[in-house]
């Protein structure tokens, strides 16, 4: 026995962040790219690129800076707003997950032994 928890912080019916838009916003800092996060997620770049425009326009502020190609190739980085999303996604995260196991042991733990 098991439970299980998606942490989306909402407006109205909109999530502005939750586990897929966290995780693709890890993938453009760990890649420098859009397209390389979208690929890992096996996600078209398409829904990845509103995705972000979504939450972008949600918070009123860009997620990610986007450098245009040329010879060096083009890429992108998250901004400190971002950078600072994901801190604040991550610790709720932990906070929501540590609090759900200690009420999942208080109301099961009978059924769990």
């Amino acid at each position: 026995m098991y439970y299980d928890f998606k942490l989306k912080i909402k407006r109205k019916d909109l999530t502005l962040i939750g586990e897929g838009i966290a995780e693709l916003l890890k993938g453009v800092e760990s890649h420098g790219s859009l397209r390389q996060a979208a690929v890992q997620m096996n996600m078209s770049y398409s829904q990845a690129w509103q995705l972000i425009k979504l939450a972008e326009d949600a918070f009123g502020k860009p997620l990610i800076e986007r450098q245009i190609g040329g010879k060096e190739g083009g890429g992108s980085s998250l901004t400190l707003h971002a950078e600072d999303l994901l801190i604040r996604f991550k610790a709720m995260e932990n906070d929501a997950e540590n609090c759900l196991k200690n009420l999942f042991e208080k109301h099961f733990q009978d059924l769990l032994d």
